[in-house]
Protein backbone atom coordinates (compact mmCIF):
# COMPACT_ATOMS: atom_id res chain seq x y z
CA UNK A 1 0.00 0.00 0.00
CA UNK A 2 1.19 3.28 -0.80
CA UNK A 3 3.01 5.78 2.03
CA UNK A 4 2.02 9.01 2.18
CA UNK A 5 4.61 11.34 2.05
CA UNK A 6 5.36 13.83 4.42
CA UNK A 7 5.85 17.37 3.67
CA UNK A 8 8.00 19.07 6.18
CA UNK A 9 8.83 22.87 5.48
CA UNK A 10 12.26 24.42 6.36
CA UNK A 11 12.47 26.26 9.00
CA UNK A 12 15.26 28.49 6.65
CA UNK A 13 13.96 31.58 5.81
CA UNK A 14 13.67 31.80 1.73
CA UNK A 15 15.39 35.30 2.07
CA UNK A 16 18.52 34.29 3.98
CA UNK A 17 19.52 31.46 0.70
CA UNK A 18 19.02 33.99 -1.62
CA UNK A 19 21.37 36.59 0.43
CA UNK A 20 23.68 33.85 1.24
CA UNK A 21 23.73 33.02 -3.02
CA UNK A 22 24.17 36.76 -3.59
CA UNK A 23 27.13 36.73 -0.97
CA UNK A 24 29.20 34.01 -2.94
CA UNK A 25 28.28 35.68 -6.40
CA UNK A 26 31.09 37.60 -6.75
CA UNK A 27 33.92 35.07 -5.76
CA UNK A 28 32.21 31.96 -7.76
CA UNK A 29 31.73 33.75 -11.09
CA UNK A 30 34.74 36.56 -10.67
CA UNK A 31 35.70 35.95 -14.20
CA UNK A 32 32.35 36.49 -15.96
CA UNK A 33 32.27 39.92 -13.56
CA UNK A 34 35.25 40.88 -14.55
CA UNK A 35 34.48 40.27 -18.22
CA UNK A 36 31.12 42.23 -17.51
CA UNK A 37 32.46 45.73 -15.75
CA UNK A 38 35.72 45.23 -19.27
CA UNK A 39 32.91 45.47 -21.14
CA UNK A 40 31.06 48.22 -19.46
CA UNK A 41 34.42 50.66 -19.02
CA UNK A 42 34.43 49.44 -23.06
CA UNK A 43 30.81 50.74 -24.10
CA UNK A 44 31.09 53.76 -21.56
CA UNK A 45 34.42 54.82 -23.01
CA UNK A 46 33.11 55.07 -26.43
CA UNK A 47 29.90 56.36 -25.68
CA UNK A 48 28.20 53.76 -26.60
CA UNK A 49 26.52 53.90 -22.80
CA UNK A 50 25.63 57.04 -24.12
CA UNK A 51 24.33 56.33 -26.83
CA UNK A 52 21.95 53.81 -25.66
CA UNK A 53 20.79 56.27 -22.57
CA UNK A 54 19.50 58.62 -25.29
CA UNK A 55 18.19 56.00 -27.11
CA UNK A 56 16.09 54.89 -24.47
CA UNK A 57 15.33 58.59 -23.54
CA UNK A 58 13.62 59.53 -26.78
CA UNK A 59 12.31 56.23 -27.53
CA UNK A 60 9.08 57.42 -28.80
CA UNK A 61 11.00 59.89 -30.95
CA UNK A 62 13.46 57.42 -32.80
CA UNK A 63 10.41 54.43 -32.81
CA UNK A 64 8.13 57.72 -34.95
CA UNK A 65 10.89 58.79 -37.01
CA UNK A 66 12.13 55.28 -38.48
CA UNK A 67 8.88 54.00 -38.76
CA UNK A 68 8.50 57.03 -40.83
CA UNK A 69 11.52 55.80 -43.02
CA UNK A 70 10.69 52.34 -43.38
CA UNK A 71 6.98 53.32 -44.52
CA UNK A 72 8.71 55.05 -47.49
CA UNK A 73 8.10 53.45 -51.10
CA UNK A 74 11.80 53.75 -51.44
CA UNK A 75 12.48 51.92 -48.72
CA UNK A 76 10.02 49.32 -48.87
CA UNK A 77 11.33 48.77 -52.44
CA UNK A 78 15.24 49.09 -51.11
CA UNK A 79 14.12 45.95 -48.24
CA UNK A 80 12.35 44.03 -51.20
CA UNK A 81 15.20 44.04 -53.32
CA UNK A 82 17.48 43.24 -51.05
CA UNK A 83 15.53 39.92 -50.28
CA UNK A 84 15.52 39.44 -53.82
CA UNK A 85 19.43 39.80 -53.83
CA UNK A 86 19.90 38.04 -51.39
CA UNK A 87 17.78 35.04 -52.76
CA UNK A 88 19.48 35.10 -56.08
CA UNK A 89 23.14 35.22 -54.11
CA UNK A 90 21.52 31.99 -52.13
CA UNK A 91 20.87 30.16 -55.43
CA UNK A 92 24.69 30.45 -56.80
CA UNK A 93 26.19 27.39 -56.20
CA UNK A 94 29.62 28.06 -53.91
CA UNK A 95 31.68 25.66 -55.37
CA UNK A 96 31.11 27.11 -59.08
CA UNK A 97 31.72 30.79 -58.05
CA UNK A 98 34.51 29.53 -56.52
CA UNK A 99 35.79 27.51 -59.25
CA UNK A 100 34.99 30.64 -61.22
CA UNK A 101 37.11 33.09 -59.00
CA UNK A 102 40.34 30.59 -58.93
CA UNK A 103 39.88 30.32 -62.57
CA UNK A 104 40.20 34.34 -62.91
CA UNK A 105 42.28 34.74 -60.35
CA UNK A 106 44.76 31.84 -62.01
CA UNK A 107 44.30 33.47 -65.80
CA UNK A 108 45.34 36.96 -64.17
CA UNK A 109 48.87 36.43 -65.08
CA UNK A 110 48.17 34.54 -68.18
CA UNK A 111 47.21 36.38 -71.43
CA UNK A 112 43.54 37.44 -71.33
CA UNK A 113 40.77 35.60 -73.68
CA UNK A 114 40.71 36.71 -77.13
CA UNK A 115 37.65 38.88 -77.66
CA UNK A 116 36.36 36.44 -80.21
CA UNK A 117 36.81 33.64 -77.21
CA UNK A 118 34.79 36.21 -74.92
CA UNK A 119 32.07 35.87 -77.58
CA UNK A 120 31.65 32.26 -77.59
CA UNK A 121 31.37 32.48 -73.81
CA UNK A 122 28.44 35.08 -74.22
CA UNK A 123 26.56 33.00 -77.03
CA UNK A 124 25.55 30.49 -74.72
CA UNK A 125 22.34 29.71 -73.14
CA UNK A 126 23.43 30.94 -70.04
CA UNK A 127 24.90 33.85 -70.73
CA UNK A 128 22.44 35.29 -72.57
CA UNK A 129 20.08 34.75 -69.93
CA UNK A 130 22.28 36.47 -67.73
CA UNK A 131 22.89 38.80 -70.08
CA UNK A 132 19.40 39.49 -70.78
CA UNK A 133 18.80 39.70 -67.02
CA UNK A 134 21.71 42.27 -66.69
CA UNK A 135 20.13 44.56 -69.60
CA UNK A 136 17.06 44.22 -67.80
CA UNK A 137 17.99 45.64 -64.79
CA UNK A 138 19.85 48.17 -66.60
CA UNK A 139 16.81 49.72 -68.30
CA UNK A 140 14.63 49.65 -65.02
CA UNK A 141 17.65 51.60 -63.43
CA UNK A 142 17.52 53.91 -66.24
CA UNK A 143 13.82 54.36 -65.97
CA UNK A 144 14.23 55.20 -62.07
CA UNK A 145 16.83 57.75 -62.77
CA UNK A 146 14.76 59.33 -65.73
CA UNK A 147 11.99 59.60 -63.22
CA UNK A 148 13.83 61.05 -60.61
CA UNK A 149 14.58 64.42 -62.70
Amino acid sequence: MAQPIEFRPSAQDPREEIQRRLNDAPIEHAQALLACYGLIEEAHRSGTLDLLRGLLGAQDAVVTHVSGVVSKPESVNALRNGLLLAKLLGSIDPDTLHNILDETHKSAAQEPPSLFALLGRAASAESRRALAAGLALLQSAGKALGRSR
